[in-house]
């Protein structure tokens, strides 16, 4: 009856798996989840290339003015590189001054590129923030649901359990009944029928007990496995 359930009892143990099961199981959850680990992903991309761009800003003057060509002075790349060792403190100091101050924006975070992409990611995780907290409010509600359907269960299955019991003894009852009828004068036809038509209504309410239960446990199957069974 329970299938793939592991349990289907109303305690504190058997509730709790199925509970974890429930949310595991869960479309709409592992949906969310995977648009938090999309957008975590692209925060950890966006960082990545926020160090590399403000490493690029730090050495842009630099790479700039000693890879182009100053016609006016006819110097070059090689020109500029050679300076490094026929003038060593006068290439370092315009090394300092080219790059000193993005390295200082670089250092600071005051880099405007890096102040954008701080800002997006920043817009990134308060949407995370947003969204796992939308996913616990489901989780808790789906927790919730379960323990009640699990509780509803047990009620039903009791109440099922006592209208067969109720149904059994009233068919051996009526199958005593039944032989005085054919083999006595004692039981007349109308109370007969009128006994019959009493265990049938008794089987009716057993049957009807029994899909309220197939009910129950199908909804438990639905949010628990994922699948309606």
């Amino acid at each position: 009856m329970m299938g793939d359930l592991p349990c289907l009892d109303p305690t504190t143990e058997c509730i709790a798996q199925l509970q974890s099961m429930a949310v595991e199981n869960n479309l709409a959850l592992t949906v969310i989840q995977e648009r938090i680990d999309v957008i975590e992903q692209r925060i950890d991309e966006a960082r990545d290339l926020n160090q590399q761009a403000v490493q690029i800003d730090i050495f842009d003057p630099l790479l700039s003015r000693y890879l182009q060509f100053d016609q006016s002075s006819g110097r070059g790349f090689l020109d500029n590189l050679f300076g490094l060792f026929t003038n060593p403190l006068s290439s370092i100091n315009e090394i300092l001054s080219l790059i000193g101050m993005p390295l200082l924006r670089g250092v600071t975070n005051t880099n405007t590129r890096a102040q954008q992409t701080t800002l997006a990611i920043s817009d990134l995780q308060v949407k995370v923030t947003q969204i796992e907290q939308e996913k616990r409010k489901m989780a808790e509600t789906l927790r919730e649901q379960v323990m009640l359907e699990i509780l509803e269960f047990d009620a039903t299955r009791r109440e099922f359990q006592i209208s067969q019991e109720i149904a059994r003894r009233a068919t051996v009852q009526h199958r005593l009944l039944e032989v005085d009828y054919r083999f006595s004068d004692r039981i007349d036809s109308v109370t007969y029928l009128g006994h019959l038509s009493q265990l049938d209504r008794q089987k009716a309410d057993t049957y009807r007990a029994w899909a309220r239960l197939r009910t129950r446990l199908a909804r438990i199957q639905m949010m628990v496995l994922g699948q309606e069974e």
